[in-house]
């Protein structure tokens, strides 16, 4: 678990050292009380979409989505998965500035 004040930016890593040349990655937010909700996915380099950058690391052994100017309500347990359905659990919480 890792704790950010609100408003800084958080890196989460996720490792896939057996990533084939075809896997792609996904991040998934998982909210209290509901489902996955998917972030988004990536194959190599980098991809972006409107709220989420995800960078792959050379190799493809590791990627990381990266949260900018994180809010309270982004506090949540952050899920990636590749293709093959390797999973890991990334716990973020966000704290307000007081």
């Amino acid at each position: 678990s890792e704790e950010v004040l609100a408003g800084g930016d958080v890196n989460l890593t996720c490792n896939h050292p057996t990533l084939t040349s075809s896997d792609y990655v996904h991040w998934y937010k998982m909210q209290y009380g509901k489902g996955p909700l998917f972030l988004i996915s990536g194959f190599r380099k980098t991809e972006t979409n409107k709220q989420y950058v995800m960078v792959f690391e050379e190799d493809r052994k590791s990627s990381v989505l990266v949260l900018r100017n994180v809010r309270p309500e982004q506090s949540a347990e952050y899920l990636c998965a590749s293709s093959d359905t390797m999973l890991q659990v990334k716990s973020q919480l966000v704290q307000n500035v007081i």
